[in-house]
Formats: structure tokens, C-alpha cells, sequence
């Protein structure tokens, strides 16, 4: 495919330099095919549906956790197909029960290590 570097320039955004940045730059997306665990995470949590090129096994296990394994490709995938999923991905976004399910499981994790942690000093 030949493209015109100014038309790159609105699809493809230069990695963020401050988490802030990251943040702000994926919420003013409908959606976000990505290679990196971090944008993943972020995008979720902004309620922003993502696609995954997988480059390790990071981005799959976490896909699969929010049980949506179909949208981790291969390096090498047929582009129509992972356009078609972030097209899917934007109408159907994530099961917000599963994610809240989530949220709640760490957080009482996280409030129970400290717990435990806190009480051992």
C-alpha cells in the first residue's frame, strides 16, 4: 500500500513520552490497534475497545482474561481482518461485568496485601 507520510500522520501516533500523555492520547481514540500490554491496559480501563498485533504473550493473556481472545493477530495477519475486528471490537466494546469483576478481584487484593503487610510492622 502507498500512503502519503501526512495521511500516516493521522492514523499512526509517536509513543507517548509521559503516562499522562498515553492516557490523553487514547481517549481521544474510538479505538486502537496496538502492540504494547500498556495501551491495552489503558485503553480498558478508558472503556476504548483495542486490537492486539502480538508481539509476546503478554498482550494474548490479557485479552484472554477479558475473555476476548479473537482480538490478538499474528504479526503477519491479514490487515482486512484485524480491521474488521477493531471494527467489531468498537460496536461491541468489552463486557463490562467481566472488567468489573476484575477491578474489584485486584482491589481487594491489593487492599489485602497492604492489609497483611501493614499488620506485620
Amino acid at each position: 500500500m502507498n500512503y502519503k507520510e501526512e495521511d500516516l500522520s493521522r492514523y499512526i501516533v509517536q509513543a507517548p513520552k509521559r503516562p499522562k500523555e498515553l492516557v490523553d492520547i487514547i481517549s481521544s481514540f474510538r479505538g486502537i490497534i496496538s502492540f504494547r500490554l500498556h495501551s491495552h491496559i489503558v485503553a480498558c480501563s478508558l472503556g476504548v475497545p483495542g486490537v492486539s498485533i502480538m508481539w509476546d504473550k503478554k498482550v494474548k493473556y490479557f485479552y484472554e482474561n477479558i475473555q476476548k481472545p479473537e482480538r490478538v493477530f499474528e504479526l503477519h495477519s491479514d490487515s482486512a481482518k484485524v480491521i474488521t475486528e477493531l471494527i467489531d471490537a468498537i460496536n461491541n466494546s468489552y463486557d463490562e461485568g467481566i472488567i468489573r469483576e476484575q477491578k474489584d478481584f485486584l482491589k481487594k487484593l491489593i487492599v489485602d496485601s497492604s492489609v497483611k503487610n501493614w499488620r506485620k510492622e
